[in-house]
């Protein structure tokens, strides 16, 4: 169902490419809502973060500070594409078993921490892994929408990842699914 190999790899590719200097949070810029292209879901991300296209072919909000090495995507798949008895724990396993098949040395850190986003039941993991040569730290939450089943994938490398770990976490609670 999803595929999250390439996430990782077209990201080391992206991050490789890329010098860091200087040092910004990202929070004195203010934040702005990125709204899925099909309305599904949206989030708040700061301003200095830009709307990407390349970080993952099944996501459908991607956006990043390159500059700092910061990174979120999600995810969303409609219930009605699942079982009546697809659960948050069965859609987490299987995300989190993906995500593992497409890095190296993964290890769940922490969770799953049960937590409401936005009044919506969620599990939240901490990840570390290696990909393309690089240490990097994920927050991976799934989240159970009223109408899907939705990925919210927060990352940056491990040298930046204590730094931002409370930004990662402010992108990741400001998710939201758009009711029609």
């Amino acid at each position: 169902m999803i595929n999250l190999t390439r996430l990782f790899l077209c990201t080391m590719v992206i991050m490789s490419l890329i010098a860091t200097n200087g040092c910004t949070d990202g929070t004195s810029e203010g934040l702005k809502v990125i709204t899925s292209e099909d309305g599904f879901c949206q989030l708040e991300v700061p301003n200095d973060w830009s709307l990407q296209s390349d970080l993952n072919d099944y996501a459908n909000i991607q956006a990043a500070n390159f500059h700092e090495d910061l990174y979120v995507i999600t995810i969303s798949e409609y219930k009605i594409d699942f079982t009546d008895d697809y659960t948050l724990e069965s859609y987490s396993d299987i995300s989190l078993q993906n995500f593992a098949d497409g890095v190296t040395d993964f290890v769940i850190t922490s969770g799953p921490t049960r937590l409401e986003i936005n009044g919506q039941r969620a599990l939240q993991y901490e990840i570390r892994a290696e990909s393309e040569g690089a240490n990097v730290v994920a927050i991976i939450t799934i989240v159970n929408g009223d109408k899907g089943f939705h990925q919210i994938m927060t990352w940056t490398i491990l040298s930046k990842y204590e730094k931002n770990k409370s930004l990662l976490k402010s992108v990741t609670n400001s998710f939201r699914e758009i009711s029609y």
